[in-house]
């Protein structure tokens, strides 16, 4: 099993994803594998500034939980902490890392996508969806 933290980055009712260059057909999550040492919180601060050059803080994130999912990539099952980003507005272009090819707002409502990895597509926009309805309240 593959244990990861992933980042749910909204912005006005788009939620950002990137693709990696050594796995370029499918959008996913900002994040990355979690390290021996490392908590997945700690995990996720870190790729968010190697992939997408954001520094954060442990108060920006709220945990929404752990999901479980079979890897696009690799022959195994993910196990995924997703982590919303709370409290930071990301405008504009995002400045990518070397191990980034793209990234893509992409809006709530392209949740079936067949270029988006299964934790986005089982996971991730029906959370959002959550964030971006209370939002609205």
């Amino acid at each position: 099993m593959i244990r990861k933290s992933s980042a749910l980055i909204i912005n006005n009712n788009k939620m950002l994803v990137v693709k990696k260059k050594k796995n370029p057909t499918h959008y996913i999550l900002p994040g990355g594998k979690i390290e021996n040492s490392e908590t997945p919180l700690d995990a996720l601060k870190r790729e968010l500034n190697e992939e997408i050059n954001l520094n954060t803080v442990d108060n920006d994130f709220d945990f929404l939980g752990i999901f479980y999912t079979n890897s696009q990539f690799e022959n195994s099952q993910l196990e995924t902490y997703l982590f919303h980003l709370n409290n930071k507005k990301i405008n504009g272009e995002i400045i990518i890392g070397r191990e980034i090819g793209s990234y893509e707002w992409i809006s709530l409502d392209d949740g079936q996508r067949s270029d988006l990895s299964s934790g986005i597509t089982e996971f991730a926009i029906k959370e959002a969806l959550k964030i971006g309805n209370k939002n609205d309240e």
